[in-house]
């Protein structure tokens, strides 16, 4: 299954737009704003882009996932993990990631990107 070529260079960007707010957390409020603007301008450039297959709409919905289920506090950051309307178990979401990661090497790329390190003085 392989997605379209514009719908994986809007993924990507999406997904490189998202990283990078979360790597850099914490920063200056302005910044922080330039950056979540630039992560919802590459998630709705996303949403843009006519899906042609299963594999153009499972990279359009895994970031809607995402605001479903959120990352929990200290996994990496693009890994679903907890809902704040659903009481999942852990279980749920270990089998739905493994499922997400079998089915494109873009979603497993995406769920297994690094946390941020915590600099020196951090706890």
């Amino acid at each position: 299954m392989t997605a379209s070529a514009p719908i994986l260079a809007a993924f990507a960007a999406w997904k490189d737009a998202e990283h990078i707010v979360f790597l850099a957390e914490p920063c200056d409020d302005d910044v922080m704003d330039r950056l979540t603007d630039f992560s919802a301008v590459a998630f709705h450039d996303l949403q843009a882009i006519p899906a042609e297959s299963a594999a153009d709409m499972l990279l359009k919905l895994f970031p809607i996932l995402l605001r479903v289920f959120e990352p929990a506090k200290d996994a990496p950051p693009l890994r679903p993990g907890y809902s704040a309307w659903c009481g999942y178990e852990p279980a749920f979401f270990d089998a739905l990631n493994s499922e997400i990661s079998r089915l494109s090497p873009q979603l497993l790329e995406a769920i297994n990107l690094p946390g941020r390190v915590p600099l020196r003085g951090e706890a």
